[in-house]
């Protein structure tokens, strides 16, 4: 190309970008940002960073995708990234949402000093590309705060016992515990279906669960009234015999967090001698 047509070539871009207003361009700037747990359960924690971008400029922008890097205790734990476009209206303020999910077993297993607490320290930093006619500007924003931390209860059958049988039958009360899953949350609700080899014993529920003696964990009292018929014909010969009896305990164990209640399904089987 002759140096005639490159002047003219640089006029006529010089003259488009200034009609245009993009001489004038004013870089967009993050007005406010929050980072907010949206769901959580015992296996993850769903994070969304909000972002409220501010675009001074007469025309409309495009994002073009971000990156994101998440450090915990100081330590890298995870990154991503997103091509997903966002348009910045001109002269107004727009949200843009960043979804950022947190295991705990990963978090657990690469920072065992986490085991115990009831939440970790955290820095986010977050990346957004802007275009532009020349090149992508690079709009950062960087959070800190801290996220909870749990790991998953245990529910377990720790014994049955057997109380005297009278004419109406007998009585069973099983004990149940319930794993202590991290000082965030209260277990605050137990349901239940408790059967013997197969035959269902009892259902119910229990709204105050009480903490056991040790601390470590929490134990739920289930009484089991047997008609004497019932009685005679599941128990008879287990109160007696050896063998131990396969008792199966199912339902759900609630917990209340900062976050709302986490429901927790469990199954449990054992073999379990009755005591008196």
């Amino acid at each position: 190309m002759s140096p005639f047509l490159l002047t003219v070539v640089a006029w006529t871009l010089l003259f488009g970008l200034a009609s245009c207003g993009y001489l004038a361009f004013q870089q967009p700037r993050v007005q406010a940002g929050s980072v907010n747990v949206t769901a959580l359960n015992f296996q993850k924690a769903d994070l969304v960073v909000d972002l409220d971008i501010t675009n001074p400029n007469p025309s409309t922008l495009v994002i073009a995708g971000y990156t994101y890097e998440l450090q915990v205790e100081s330590q890298p734990f995870l990154n991503g990234s997103s091509e997903r476009e966002f348009e910045l209206r001109p002269r107004d303020v727009t949200r843009v949402r960043v979804p950022v999910s947190v295991t705990f077993a990963d978090l657990l297993d690469r920072l065992a000093a986490l085991k115990g607490k009831a939440d970790a320290g955290y820095v986010l930093n977050v990346s957004l590309a802007v275009k532009t006619p020349v090149a992508e500007i690079p709009l950062a924003f960087s959070k800190e705060g801290r996220v909870p931390v749990l790991s998953v209860p245990q529910v377990r059958l720790r014994a049955v016992r057997a109380g005297p049988m009278s004419l109406e039958g007998v009585s069973l009360e099983a004990l149940v515990e319930v794993s202590d899953p991290g000082p965030s949350v209260t277990f605050s609700g137990f349901s239940y279906a408790l059967s013997l080899n197969g035959v269902q014993l009892a259902t119910g529920s229990d709204d105050k669960p009480q903490p056991s003696p040790s601390g470590g964990a929490h134990l739920v009292r289930i009484p089991i009234p047997l008609d004497l018929a019932k009685a005679r014909v599941i128990l008879g010969a287990l109160l007696v015999g050896a063998e131990k009896p396969t008792f199966t305990i199912s339902g759900k164990a609630s917990f209340s967090s900062p976050y709302g209640i986490i429901a927790l399904p469990f199954t449990h089987t054992d073999q379990i001698k009755l005591t008196r």
